[in-house]
């Protein structure tokens, strides 16, 4: 079939650059957007079918609508002549599909890391009450950092479009398609996009499809889609963890009820396997021997602020304690203190840290007039508490004048006025009296 358009030309404001191909009724070309980007434009490559036309615009609403991470962009969609055509965001330039048919076994970490975005962007489309309903390999693109983008809605079904097809089941997505899709309901729920992931997960650990390998025909998977079971996925796979397994086989369950209840559910619940099969290796990580001590060689400056050479340790610690010990008194013990001290950033002035390891003469010089004024401090104090025990002492002990008697008088209540005796005997005052 000859392409429609050739490099040069121009389809509305989008310039092809060249030719991508095909991908289902539709061509690909690369193009260039009106901003100068890069993007995909899809063209409809069967003119004057109006069914076919009428999904392709369908996907191009769709797109526009749904605003995820995980969700290829779309720009823009018009007609060109009898043709549809979408600009579309270039993403990746492989599919899971690819993958699969390369062959090898996939990590399992990264499958259900994918997966996990898959049911992202179809929890975003769910909410709009966009269903997907051709969820296959070829739908889910691999970009750079282990990033995934779904695409490929051109099935999806719009509650304002109502049932676009009816009968189409020989597209390819028969393979992944759920049962109330292949008996034509008008109602296929967020669930029949869970049953394909399933189909998809299925395959994409065990190697085949549940439905065995090939060669198939259409009746063949839509009689095991209505009828059969997959086989246990541990048969094929025996470490399979069984949390997956319970969840992959959900998934498959033919009553849409059966099955989990959203795209989130089934996003936690591969999030949990995941965790589960990262815990062995963080128990490992967990009980690994320490690391030893480790030598540090100090600078000529520091050495000078650590004092002799047998008076700090040739080893520090490759540990620093959690709580630091008492000031140490002797120079001895200032030493190992210290040496700890000029491996920690310390701040040299309002606004400036100094760099790690640097000497830390200003901390040993400021170390030594603090520890005498310290020392000052105490003998001080305990001077001030020898004068006050001696100053309690004398009032506890001196002698205290009695009360004054007068001649033919009745003791007074108030204290007498203290005399000084007499030079000589001290007599008492009822002898001076007489």
């Amino acid at each position: 079939m000859p392409l429609l358009l050739a490099p040069g030309d121009r389809c509305d404001d989008y310039e092809i650059v060249a030719s991508l191909g095909t991908s289902g009724a539709a061509e690909l070309y690369l193009a260039r957007a009106p901003s100068g980007e890069p993007c995909v434009l899809k063209i409809m490559a069967a003119p004057g079918a109006d069914k076919q036309r009428l999904r392709f615009a369908q996907e191009g609403v769709v797109l526009a609508k749904i605003a995820s991470a995980n969700v290829i962009r779309v720009f823009a969609a018009g007609a060109l002549g009898e043709h549809v055509w979408l600009a579309i965001e270039r993403f990746g330039e492989q599919t899971l599909a690819d993958r699969l048919r390369a062959g090898g076994p996939l990590p399992l970490d990264d499958l259900l890391g994918w997966a996990q975005q898959v049911c992202a962007g179809l929890a975003e489309a769910h909410r709009l009450e966009i269903v997907h309903r051709n969820l296959t390999p070829e739908s889910v693109v691999l970009g750079p950092g282990g990033l995934v983008k779904l695409g490929e809605f051109g099935m999806a079904k719009l509650a304002s479009f109502g049932v676009v097809t009816t009968a189409d089941q020989q597209t390819g997505a028969v393979l992944y398609a759920a049962p109330e899709q292949l008996l034509g309901k008008l109602e296929v729920g967020p669930r029949a996009d869970l049953y394909g992931l399933g189909v998809l997960l299925y395959e994409a650990i065990a190697g085949v499809r549940p439905m065995g390998p090939g060669p198939l025909n259409a009746m063949t998977v839509v009689s095991w889609h209505l009828e059969e079971q997959a086989r246990p996925l541990h048969e094929h796979v025996p470490s399979v963890p069984a949390d997956l397994e319970a969840l992959v086989h959900q998934m498959l369950e033919k009553a849409p009820s059966m099955r989990p209840a959203s795209a989130l559910e089934v996003h936690d619940r591969l999030r949990d396997v995941r965790v589960g099969l990262r815990a062995p290796l963080l128990r490992e990580v967990r009980n690994a021997a320490p690391v030893g001590p480790v030598s540090l060689a100090p600078t000529q400056r520091m050495a000078a602020a650590l004092g002799p050479e047998e008076d700090r340790p040739a080893v520090l610690p490759a540990q620093v304690p959690s709580s630091p010990s008492p000031s140490p008194n002797s120079e001895r013990d200032r030493a190992p203190a210290r040496a700890w001290m000029g491996t920690m950033p310390l701040p040299e002035a309002p606004g400036e840290v100094r760099v790690t390891g640097e000497p830390v003469e200003r901390e040993a010089r400021m170390s030594r007039p603090a520890s005498r004024w310290a020392a000052g401090a105490a003998i001080g104090a305990g001077v001030l508490a020898l004068a006050a025990a001696a100053a309690t002492a004398w009032t506890l002990w001196s002698p205290r004048p009695g009360p004054a008697l007068g001649a033919g008088t009745e003791t007074s209540a108030a204290p007498a006025t203290p005399r000084l005796p007499d030079a000589g005997v001290l007599k008492h005052p009822r002898h001076r009296a007489r």
